[in-house]
């Protein structure tokens, strides 16, 4: 049972870090994706799209000259007539992209959030090492008040000692005090 729950959590590392196709419509407004993803913004099938605005309010205009081709934006943006397409995308992507019709009407889609991919072995290296240094501190420590400090406890022993004599208080008055 345990061995199928480990296997389970590797594998959902191993698979988030696949580029997965995400396609947002007029039926799903938004999507958070993981790094990575392709995620296709699709307009409209029927109307005419003028123009995409993207989350930084950068607005582009798709004339009659550019209606069949794709436009390269940016390495990772490109649109066409009536999608917006953004091959692997990356922290700091997330926002509102919004088609603009030929009616003047706009369509908005949302990247509220983009999971980024958990580095795995990064991770765990980074936590054994802090394991490691901890360890080494403490083992430090317990030497130090195992070897440099018996000492005062001795001392300490030998002035209660001493002290005792002074006050000439006997055996059978310490044992009495200790009993109470």
């Amino acid at each position: 049972m345990i061995k199928i729950f480990i296997v389970n959590i590797i594998c959902t590392f191993l698979v988030s870090g696949e580029q997965e196709r995400i396609l947002v419509n007029s039926e799903i407004l938004f999507t958070i994706p993981h790094e990575g993803n392709i995620i296709r913004f699709e307009c409209s099938e029927t109307e005419e799209v003028v123009a995409w605005i993207l989350p930084d309010e950068t607005e582009i205009l798709i004339s009659s000259e550019n209606e069949n081709s794709t436009l390269i934006i940016d390495p990772k943006i490109n649109v066409t007539k009536n999608f917006l397409d953004i091959n692997g995308i990356e922290t700091g992507m997330d926002g509102q992209y919004s088609c603009v019709l030929a009616d003047s009407t706009r369509k908005s889609f949302f990247i509220p959030h983009i999971v980024s991919n958990a580095r795995l072995t990064k991770s765990i290296m980074i936590s054994l090492s802090i394991t490691g240094i901890f360890c080494i501190i403490c083992l430090i420590i317990l030497l130090v008040d195992r070897y440099c400090f018996s000492d005062i406890d001795d001392v300490k022993a030998q002035i209660v000692q001493k002290s005792i004599k002074k006050k000439n208080i006997s055996s059978a008055t310490i044992s009495k005090l200790e009993l109470v």
